[in-house]
């Protein structure tokens, strides 16, 4: 063994060697998956097959051994005699063809042992006669001993390897079997070359190929590998078909089954089935008539008979349905019904009404009618296959049922009409003895009493108003639920109806040290169609919420604009920074008598009505509200409303106005950041240039950094209560400088705010809330000739 171990290691080129692997163990393998398809088949299929395994196998065992020829290297020059070679070829394809022949009728291991002992005996006889066929410059000498054992070895890895095939059918038996062929074909091939010795010759001739042993192996080796691939590509379709064949075979064995199955099933069975059938029709609580596709009369049930009893002499198999429908002409001509439209005529003659009728019978329709056994639904339907099934439904008990509900219906709309008409007479009523009770309170508060009187009095007005507020409430609340709410169209002004609510309600705002800021687009339009009071109503209501339920912070009021042609969508927001709303009750805020808080509210007075009176009037003005809110943060509360444009105006625009603010420079003194923001955006929209200062020191600060650079302000704008620092010490300041006397200040003060010596030292006072006009009007009275000039110019 020694010898064939030098042999493979020295003699050898690996290269070549592993080609040789390569082809031997893919021909192993797809042999042996072409095997196992072989059993299964028989007659000509068989040998087709057993061809087929020959060409593979021995293709690929001949393969090997030539290419592995080719990776020996003895020292010398060699090359191939062609008979010998050829002949060697042939044996491979013949003890191929025959011991897998054999192996296939093999019916015991007798017989298997045979088949392998061809197989071993065949390619030892092939690669012997391979060797024969080479052509050396030396003499060749065989150690019979080591030829003795490789024959030996190849026999015993072919039965190995067929016993292997024969035990297991698993494509694990099919791999093992393969490496199993491989170890007989190349045991053979190393352990014979091992008996193999050169012994060189001084003879001359030239020994060597045309074409070199690397490139011929190469060639070789892949023409086997092309006939070996295209055997596997054959053994795997045929394996695919045969499990497509194997499948539709199942299907077709359970075809068969159900269909014996079916077969089989007895008479009784179906009987019993049919007779289910019936016992479930004739017992359905509604009428069954049946009628083929050929109008037949197939049956009906007790319930159709008992209320068709004039047809119970007829009904029949077998009854045309032309005959059917003459038979109901005298009991259904003349019928009451509710929809005639869906219901034959109460034609002139009766060959009409029986036209129309079977026209009917052709297609599913329902309809509700009367006739001597109360009201009735007739179902028709035409099924698919042509069956017509009709169904005769007695709702003679829901039809009562349906006018009791009417009735009861008309009697609650009735008296809800009522309660809400008597609830707006109360109001009225109650409303003309409470005018004089608040218009005598009034009189008293102006006259000179005592103060315990005078606190009674005080009393007596702030009860007075809350209860009308309440009657006021009932009373909207009352003609929005009977539906008797009335709306004007008229035309009226936005900013003016938005400018008298800030103002009545600002000193509410003040007294509570809240900022209640206005901020409404420039340029939106002002005149508007629709009913002004109500607009007030809405406004009132929701501002005065935001004040009501804010106990610091502000109140923030945002007008928009979006105009299509004569139309506008206005959208108003009224955000605050109050106690908010938990998102569990904001569904509830808009109820009737409903409120967040009893306790809170009960606190601040309510009814519980006003923002459902507001949700109500604005659903009835076709817009919308919502709500965003959130705990201990504020609330948000959104109006959209579509408005029709006044024909006498358009956008609120003043060319002359906006021409005289561009590019003024205008200081802010303001230390509330939201109300100053909102100004710098106003004023920024007309194209004035604003820069805000919320304390003294920022203030100073501006104002010399201006100057330093040779600029100029045009107006100082002091917002009164805003910031902490004293406005007599800024205006002193200003004053006391020569560089900022003539600077003109406008002071933003409210009514109560009466500071006299404060006034004297300003150029200009805009009491407080500050519509968008004023404001605007005042900053243009306070700019320069020279300003004014210049813009005009430009």
């Amino acid at each position: 063994m020694y010898q064939v171990y030098t042999c493979l290691m020295t003699e050898h080129n690996f290269l070549l060697v592993a080609l040789a692997a390569v082809i031997c163990l893919t021909a192993c393998l797809t042999t042996s998956f072409l095997s196992t398809r072989t059993e299964s088949r028989s007659g000509k299929r068989k040998y087709l097959w057993l061809v087929a395994v020959a060409l593979v196998f021995g293709s690929g065992v001949w393969a090997t051994h030539f290419v592995a020829m080719m990776a020996y290297d003895p020292g010398v020059g060699f090359t191939f005699s062609y008979v010998p070679t050829f002949a060697s070829l042939v044996i491979a394809f013949a003890m191929s063809f025959g011991a897998f022949a054999l192996r296939s009728e093999a019916k015991g291991p007798l017989l298997r042992l045979s088949a392998a002992t061809v197989l071993g005996l065949g390619i030892s006889l092939m690669h012997y006669m391979g060797m024969k066929g080479i052509n050396i410059a030396g003499i060749k000498e065989w150690d019979t001993g080591i030829v003795a054992t490789s024959i030996t070895l190849s026999m015993i890895f072919s039965v190995i390897a067929f016993e292997i095939l024969h035990r297991s059918q698993r494509a694990k038996g099919a791999i093992l079997g393969a490496l199993s062929l491989v170890l007989a074909v190349c045991s053979l091939h190393f352990t014979g070359m091992g008996a193999l010795t050169i012994l060189p010759t001084s003879a001359e001739q030239s020994w060597n190929l045309a074409i070199s042993h690397t490139n011929l192996a190469t060639l070789i080796g892949l023409v086997s590998l092309a006939v070996i691939q295209a055997g596997f590509a054959i053994s795997y379709f045929d394996l695919q078909m045969d499990r497509t064949i194997t499948e539709k075979q199942r299907e077709i064995t359970k075809y068969k089954q159900d269909y014996v199955s079916l077969k089989d099933t007895s008479s009784a069975e179906i009987l019993a089935v049919s007779n289910l059938l019936s016992h479930i029709i004739e017992n359905t609580p509604t009428g069954v008539l049946v009628f083929d596709k050929d109008k037949k009369f197939v049956t009906s049930n007790k319930i159709y008979r008992d209320q068709m009893p004039f047809l119970n002499d007829i009904l029949s198999p077998g009854l045309d349905l032309r005959t059917f429908v003459t038979a109901c002409f005298d009991d259904h001509y003349g019928v009451v019904i509710k929809n005639p439209n869906e219901h034959p005529d109460i034609a002139k003659t009766k060959e009409d009404w029986i036209e129309a009728r079977m026209a009917w019978y052709e297609t599913a329709i329902e309809s509700e009618y009367q006739d001597a056994c109360g009201w009735i639904r007739a179902i028709h339907r035409r099924l698919s296959d042509g069956t017509y099934i009709g169904l005769r439904i007695d709702i003679t008990d829901s039809k009562a049922r349906e006018t009791e509900i009417n009735k009861a219906r008309i009697e609650a709309e009735t008296a809800n009409i009522a309660k809400s008409q008597f609830l707006a007479t109360m109001s009225h009523e109650i409303r003309t003895p409470m005018n004089g009770i608040l218009g005598m309170a009034q009189l008293l508060q102006n006259a000179d009493l005592p103060a315990n009187t005078a606190h009674f009095v005080d009393i007596i007005m702030t009860s007075g108003e809350s209860l009308m507020r309440i009657i006021n409430d009932v009373l909207d609340f009352s003609k929005i639920d009977s539906g008797e709410l009335e709306l004007e169209e008229k035309p009226f002004s936005l900013r003016e109806a938005i400018g008298d609510i800030t103002s009545l309600l600002f000193s509410s705002a003040k007294d509570k040290e809240l900022d209640l800021i206005t901020n409404i687009s420039p340029n939106m339009p002002d005149q508007y169609i629709g009913d002004a009071g109500r607009m007030r109503q809405i406004l009132t209501n929701l501002i005065g919420n935001a004040i009501k339920f804010t106990d610091k912070g502000h109140v923030i009021v945002n007008v928009m604009a979006r105009c299509k042609m004569e139309r506008a969508d206005i959208t108003i927001q009224i955000e605050d920074t109050g106690i908010g709303i938990p998102e569990d009750k904001v569904s509830k805020i808009f109820k009737a008598f409903s409120q967040v808080d009893q306790s809170y509210s009960r606190a601040h007075d309510g009814s519980g009505l006003g923002l459902s009176i507001v949700q109500k009037i604005i659903q009835h003005m076709n817009g919308t509200i919502k709500v965003e809110s959130e705990v201990n943060t504020g609330s948000v509360f959104t109006i959209t409303l579509p408005l029709q444009l006044a024909n006498t105006q358009g956008s609120f625009e003043n060319t002359e106005f906006i021409s005289q603010i561009q590019n003024a420079n205008i200081l802010l003194l303001d230390g509330n950041p939201q109300s100053g923001q909102m100004m710098k955006t106003q004023i920024s929209d007309l194209q004035g240039r604003c820069v805000v200062a919320r304390t003294f020191e920022s203030a100073a600060y501006i104002i010399k950094q201006v100057y330093e650079h040779q600029k100029t302000l045009h107006v100082i704008i002091i917002n009164s209560g805003t910031f902490e620092f004293d406005k007599a010490t800024f205006v002193s300041w200003m004053k006391s400088n020569p560089a900022y006397i003539d600077i003109p200040l406008l002071l933003l003060q409210t009514v109560s705010d009466n500071d006299v010596a404060m006034q004297s030292n300003v150029s200009h006072v805009l009491a407080k809330p500050v519509s968008n006009k004023s404001l605007h009007d005042a900053i243009a009275g306070l700019l320069p000739a020279s300003m004014a000039n210049r813009t005009q110019a430009a």
